[in-house]
């Protein structure tokens, strides 16, 4: 288990938010304080947390799950992409104990200048983890990135870059398969989660200022095929007192509130 995970902060517009490697977002589970801070530099949190819940029954119809509340009993997620149970090791939680933090003016800048030769990319884009070990059983693609020559591996010194989205972006691997279940006491899934947060810079657009974005995308690695499968969060938002909050949904619009 990872007892120091590696944290980073999408803090480009009116919102501080932190992002955990292992999950429990916008949580500080040293502390026991929350880390979504809006409007940025209010010392105002309107989120104690954010955790990616998800379930699904195998054949035999046995149930498995992952999902994170504060981490007081532990995590089901560990950093990293899912490799071969012999592969696991407090060496590769280390090395995978990261985040990654990029912005578009970097990206911009590389497409620009990655040719010169002065030029010196970003730690971030050096280290990217476009590509597993498949000798460790690691997926031979993780981190989605842009190809300059078409040969099929990542270097930044040909021209490839991070492909991310919005004016900064937070990347992370998280798999449920490292480890027991401690905070659902569940059966593995198997599964590999790529998260991509991102946030835009315009404060003229007060919707997109105030607005962060998560992407997931979840890749089943095990031999199971789930059925009744859920996707869905564990949130706590308070705003002002926790005793006098309420929620809602907007159906037709996929909304909660």
């Amino acid at each position: 288990a990872q007892t120091n995970p590696a944290y980073s902060h999408l803090d480009i517009n009116n919102i501080n938010a932190r992002f955990n490697v292992s999950g429990s977002d916008f949580w500080d589970p040293t502390l026991g304080e929350p880390r979504f801070e809006a409007p940025q530099g209010s010392g105002k949190h309107s989120m104690f947390t954010s955790g990616l819940w998800i379930g699904g029954l195998e054949n035999n119809g046995t149930l498995h799950i992952a999902g994170v509340r504060y981490l007081a009993s532990g995590n089901d997620y560990y950093p990293g992409p899912m490799m071969d149970s012999a592969s696991y090791s407090a060496f590769e939680d280390s090395v995978w104990n990261k985040m990654w933090k990029i912005t578009k003016a970097e990206v911009d800048n590389h497409q620009i200048n990655w040719n010169q030769p002065s030029y010196i990319a970003p730690a971030d884009f050096i280290s990217w983890p476009a590509h597993g070990d498949a000798s460790k059983g690691q997926g031979a693609n993780l981190a989605p990135y842009h190809d300059h020559n078409n040969d099929g591996s990542y270097n930044p010194y040909d021209g490839d870059y991070p492909l991310i989205k919005g004016d900064q972006t937070i990347y992370f691997l998280r798999n449920d398969d490292r480890g027991l279940h401690q905070e659902t006491e569940g059966d593995k899934l198997g599964i590999e989660v790529h998260g991509m947060a991102y946030a835009f810079d315009c404060p003229a657009d007060s919707a997109l200022y105030n607005t962060i974005f998560v992407n997931y995308q979840i890749v089943n690695r095990s031999t199971y095929n789930y059925d009744s499968s859920f996707i869905g969060f564990n949130m706590d938002p308070d705003i002002g007192d926790y005793q006098d909050d309420y929620i809602g949904s907007d159906i037709s619009r996929s909304t909660a509130y």
